[in-house]
């Protein structure tokens, strides 16, 4: 199983579309990994084989393709 798939596998796993709220805890995760990975990668000594790299950048894929694909709630008040 690719990340793409994994992505959309965990995406189907959202029965309810996404509040704001939740869509802003997934970006903040997002950054936050990668800012993490960013620091990271300055002293690692091999950031391609590195498992801590790699591992931050699957999860920076996945976090992204789960805010980019998962659906959104509307939020705005009835009418």
């Amino acid at each position: 199983m690719d990340l793409a798939e994994l992505a959309a596998n965990i995406s189907d796993l959202f029965r309810e579309p996404l509040t704001a709220g939740e869509r802003k805890m997934i970006d903040e995760a997002i950054y936050f990994a990668d800012s993490a990975r960013f620091e990271h990668t300055n002293e690692c000594e091999d950031p391609e084989g590195c498992p801590v790299c790699e591992t931050a950048e699957e999860a920076i894929e996945v976090l992204s393709a789960i805010y980019d694909d998962a659906p959104v709630a509307d939020e705005q008040p009835a009418a």
